[in-house]
């Protein structure tokens, strides 16, 4: 699970890369600026989300906190 930077829900596929970006941004910094890749299928229904990672370094000194589990 990745958490989602913002405070709105995203609307589009570029929102949720933009979302995405933004959140890791917080934890890592990552050499490219294209880290996260959402393509295939009209939002919601996108085909993949590619989070690439690589060279990243860990950049902050507190880790976000953890996320709730939600249960049915």
């Amino acid at each position: 699970m990745f958490p989602l930077a913002g405070k709105k829900f995203p609307t589009s596929a570029g929102e949720l890369a933009d979302a995405l970006t933004t959140a890791l941004a917080g934890v890592f910094t990552v050499q490219s600026g294209d880290a996260v890749d959402v393509t295939g299928g009209k939002f919601p229904s996108v085909k993949t989300v590619t989070i690439n990672l690589d060279g990243a370094v860990v950049s902050v000194n507190k880790l976000p906190p953890r996320a709730a589990c939600i249960s049915s």
